[in-house]
């Protein structure tokens, strides 16, 4: 009922996603990446869905020929910071799966996925704070685990050696 607001915002995201992966280098993304405008009305129905906090967004399939992404529209709505922040998140995990699908597996990988989808947002949208939540979980977390525990957590390591060696270092490492 309210799609024409929420175009600007998948402009915006585009713009940003794209200067994020230039900057990025050495990276692919599928030729066709869609974003589903959901209903909250229709959030239950979704398998692996929780319609928690402002926005949610998750990826909802990924193959070689196209990335689906869904965006849920809760009650409160989303900003655009917030926006841009979680479907960049879920596009880089496309990026992973077209650029490193054999060395996806969660079981063994989930330290650098999330981590890495974290920084990527972080890159494509500077400045929000959306990360607070990780880093501190990181600051406290890596005292008695290992960095292959932390998962989103492991941002500040992404941070770090963006910082350190440019975004283009993030690719080199995977």
């Amino acid at each position: 009922h309210d799609d024409d607001a929420w175009i600007p915002m998948v402009d915006e995201l585009a713009a940003r996603v794209g200067a994020a992966l230039t900057a990025m280098g050495g990276v692919r993304l599928q030729d066709r990446v869609e974003v589903f405008l959901i209903p909250e009305t229709l959030i239950d129905t979704i398998p692996g869905s929780t319609g928690t906090g402002p926005v949610h967004g998750n990826l909802a399939s990924f193959s070689r020929d196209a990335c689906l992404l869904g965006m849920y529209k809760l009650p409160t709505g989303a900003t655009l910071e917030e926006f841009v922040v979680t479907l960049a998140h879920e596009i880089f995990h496309c990026v992973q799966y077209e650029t490193w699908h054999d060395k996806a597996d969660l079981d063994a990988a989930g330290w650098w996925v999330e981590g890495s989808a974290e920084y990527f947002a972080n890159l494509a949208m500077p400045g929000t704070g959306s990360s607070n939540g990780h880093v501190a979980a990181f600051d406290t977390g890596i005292l008695n685990q290992s960095m292959v525990d932390l998962a989103y957590a492991n941002v500040v390591f992404f941070a770090w050696l963006g910082q350190t060696g440019g975004p283009g270092a993030i690719p080199e490492l995977i």
